[in-house]
């Protein structure tokens, strides 16, 4: 299988992005790829992992894209989605595990990962605020389980948005990964928060000027205090209900 990891991007009217291949037991392949009107976008040979491979995108802020990949009549399909941000444009960069996923690492490891239970208010208060601001996943997942993570989020009602993940060639140290991709988003917009529960999470997100948000659930996923505090520049709270009440006190939330 080949897999991209989804894309954030700046907004244009008329956008294109570049994608590398990374599964050399797919190099000299047929290569479609489709929108979801089932619109060929692209179509090509898969040659290797230096040949880009360019596509024009929809005038959409989200859009979503399925990959076909024919070799020796057989037939592979993979699924990316691309984010369009506006130049300020809010936006909320969120980590999954401990953070709305109370992880179980010997389930996430395998297809049971679809088991994993989620955080306390952690899809409900996300979804409210994804009324205002952009929502955007970002992992120490590599990309390898991107499909299961993306179908766990549907199934326990997290909004829409593009799920970042690592890859093998990209460093092992979260904060190197974390520090690079926020990065990334805010040379597009400053206007973002991040959510995380790892020291990692907030050094990459006040490394690029974000305000953040640390969440103490990693055994307790039932908590539902509002408690929260500031220090060392950055939010503390125990729940999703801290992460609501910042947000209503300091940021803003809709009504």
């Amino acid at each position: 299988m080949i897999i991209f990891n989804d894309i954030v991007t700046e907004y244009k009217k008329n956008n294109e992005i570049t994608l590398y291949s990374k599964n050399k037991k797919l190099f000299s392949s047929d290569l479609s790829i489709y929108d979801s009107d089932s619109n060929v976008i692209f179509s090509g040979l898969l040659k290797d992992d230096v040949t880009p491979i360019v596509i024009s995108i929809h005038d959409k802020k989200l859009s979503s894209y399925r990959v076909e990949i024919t070799k020796k009549f057989q037939r592979y399909h993979s699924y990316f989605s691309v984010l369009q941000l506006e130049e300020n444009e809010q936006y909320i960069i969120c980590d999954i595990d401990y953070t709305v996923s109370a992880t179980n690492v010997f389930l996430y490891l395998t297809e049971k990962l679809l088991s994993l239970k989620k955080v306390f208010n952690s899809s409900d208060i996300l979804k409210k605020l994804s009324e205002k601001y952009r929502i955007i996943y970002l992992t120490g997942r590599i990309m390898k389980y991107n499909h299961l993570t993306k179908e766990w989020l549907r199934l326990n009602g997290f909004p829409d948005g593009p799920l970042i993940s690592r890859d093998y060639n990209i460093p092992r140290k979260l904060d190197i990964f974390k520090t690079k991709v926020v990065k990334n988003v805010a040379d597009i917009s400053k206007n973002g928060i991040g959510i995380g529960d790892l020291n990692s999470d907030i050094i990459a997100y006040l490394n690029n000027n974000l305000i953040a948000i640390k969440i103490k659930t990693r055994r307790f996923s039932f908590l539902n205090t509002n408690d929260y505090e500031f220090k060392d520049n950055h939010y503390i709270v125990d729940s999703w209900r801290g992460i609501e009440k910042v947000f209503k006190e300091i940021i803003d939330i809709p009504n």
